[in-house]
């Protein structure tokens, strides 16, 4: 992962953006820097790993409802949240929304630092996550209708002859099939096949 534009800081204060810029380009970062959470989300892709930084008060949108925002587009971006004054309530909703923390000013530069730091490591993660979904996803929908019913029978752990049986094909069509599916998975086994399938969305309407 390069740091280059993976660090998103969103205030609304020129000042504070400032500061935080050359904080982080002290330590070897680059930061997009945005005066609002309508800016950020008109001009960023969400599809991309990478850290958002934002203030909670700002005068539109706040920062817990870009939070809320990015939660419901499913991105893959951690955010901290910074604040100078929070309730509890607030503070619990901010958390319970998947923050990496909330930073109460005045805040350290090392806690801001160690929570950018994880914030790009979870990211990250999640967004390799993602990427092997999609493949995964892309495998599964090339399987013809006859791969697919032998490839949930062989996960389902059915046996050759079983499978045949259920299916009325020779046992040398079903071989032509596994080997098919097993091809297009990219895996030598039925216990690699079976792991495969298991990082797909268990409501995957294919797999029913």
């Amino acid at each position: 992962m390069t740091q280059s534009h993976s660090i998103f800081v969103v205030d609304d204060d020129p000042a504070v953006l400032s500061s935080l810029v050359a904080l982080l380009q002290a330590h070897n970062y680059t930061a997009l820097t945005f005066r609002s959470a309508e800016e950020f989300l008109s001009k960023v892709a969400l599809d991309q790993p990478g850290c958002v930084v934002t203030d909670l008060q700002m005068a539109a949108m706040s920062g817990l409802e870009l939070q809320r925002q990015l939660c419901a587009q499913q991105c893959v971006m951690s955010v901290i949240v910074v604040t100078g004054t929070s309730d509890v309530a607030t503070a619990v909703q901010i958390m319970e929304a998947g923050a990496i923390t909330l930073l109460e000013k005045p805040y350290s530069q090392e806690a801001l630092l160690n929570a950018i730091k994880l914030g790009l490591q979870n990211s990250e993660t999640r967004w390799q996550q993602r990427q092997k979904q999609s493949r995964l996803q892309a495998r599964l929908e090339s399987l013809t209708d006859e791969e697919l019913r032998v490839m949930r029978l062989l996960v389902r752990g059915e046996s050759n002859k079983s499978i045949s049986q259920i299916l009325d094909i020779s046992s040398r069509t079903l071989d032509r099939r596994r080997q098919s599916v097993m091809k297009k998975f990219g895996v030598d086994s039925i216990a690699a096949l079976v792991f495969e399938i298991s990082q797909l969305p268990i409501d995957d309407a294919r797999l029913a």
